[in-house]
């Protein structure tokens, strides 16, 4: 009989202290939340880096970053779809740029592209009173046709 009321015999005491520690006769301190003046309610964030950052609309288009060879190959797609001769064509940009994502900032709709940035270059060449936008990677160029395209990332 001993043995079956010892755990009880320890139990009791040990509720009872228990309990009395977590009695509100004790004082606890509270500590007040921290303040600080320069806490700010919404998240900042770095429009200045990519995916963000894009180039200013009234920005100046930089000329004679894309390779020779893109050029040619600019030059020759424009004078086949316009019949022009391309010593007419004159230069408006020729940027190395970093396209969002593969589409080159130039999506066709139903085409999947790589989700990653990519570098490339921003070519606009101007024939008679239009202006021609082509996107371009280190190997391949192609023209824009959509009515609205992305700019380049950064």
């Amino acid at each position: 009989m001993v043995r079956r009321s010892l755990p009880i015999l320890i139990l009791v005491p040990l509720l009872a202290a228990c309990a009395a520690a977590a009695s509100p006769s004790q004082s606890a301190t509270i500590l007040p939340a921290p303040t600080s003046p320069s806490i700010n309610p919404r998240p900042s964030y770095d429009l200045g880096s990519p995916p963000f950052k894009t180039v200013p609309p009234t920005a100046a288009p930089i000329t004679g970053e894309a390779p020779a060879a893109l050029m040619d190959q600019a030059r020759a797609d424009l004078a086949k779809r316009t019949g022009l001769d391309p010593s007419t064509f004159q230069v408006v940009r020729s940027e190395s740029v970093i396209w969002a994502d593969g589409s080159l900032g130039c999506p066709v709709p139903g085409q999947l592209y790589l989700q990653v940035q990519t570098p490339g270059y921003w070519i606009e060449l101007k024939a008679g009173a239009r202006t021609y936008d082509y996107r371009a990677t280190s190997s391949a160029i192609r023209l824009c046709e959509l009515a609205n395209p992305k700019p380049p990332s950064g």
